[in-house]
């Protein structure tokens, strides 16, 4: 009800696990999918789902001003968003190197991969933490979920997920029992945590 009065709901900050988007889609939320960072202003990028919710999996069109490309895999920025520099480092030019991985397709689409930084590599094999994250959210009870890589002698780094309930019945065993049904057994988190 409140949510269908606001003109726009600005999506940002991070990705958006797809079970989300759906939702909105199918509630006719007005979301704007946003993507930047402090070193542009914030945003840089939107989509309006409504409008192309088949291109929901994208990050969206650069706004008006923003050019965006790649160079090794990582979009840059440019634009009179775009920060002068760090403090105590040399200008930017007017460019930022987002250091994220993506790629520009033929109608101005951005696609953002996950962000390096987010993999986990547990045992040598890498993970996305947001496909943890999105088994757990399937699972019946369980409200948001949040998975980590934790510094780990053995296995390099450790998967380990903190969730929410919506009531503490989800016994720990039974949502290891359903994410063997989604997810090969290296992706399952050592540590749930509530």
């Amino acid at each position: 009800g409140a949510l269908k009065s606001l003109r726009w709901i600005l999506l940002g900050g991070g990705p958006s696990p797809e079970f989300l988007l759906d939702t909105c889609i199918k509630e006719k939320l007005n979301i704007v999918k946003v993507y930047g960072m402090t070193e542009t202003c914030s945003g840089t990028v939107g989509l309006k789902l409504l409008d192309e919710p088949q291109n929901k999996l994208y990050a969206g069109r650069p706004l008006p001003g923003a050019k965006i490309w790649t160079e090794n895999e990582e979009l840059n920025i440019s634009g009179p968003m775009v920060m002068k520099g760090y403090v105590s480092e040399e200008d930017s030019g007017g460019i930022h190197n987002s250091h994220d991985l993506g790629w520009v397709d033929d109608g101005d689409l951005i696609f953002l991969d996950i962000r390096r930084k987010d993999l986990i590599i547990s045992g040598g094999e890498n993970i996305n933490p947001i496909e943890v994250e999105e088994a757990l959210i399937n699972i019946k009870g369980i409200i948001d979920a949040a998975v980590i890589g934790i510094e780990d002698e053995e296995w390099g780094q450790k998967v380990t997920a903190f969730i929410v309930q919506k009531k503490d019945i989800i016994e720990t065993d039974m949502i290891y029992n359903k994410l063997k049904k989604y997810l090969s057994s290296y992706k399952i988190p050592k540590n749930i945590i509530e």
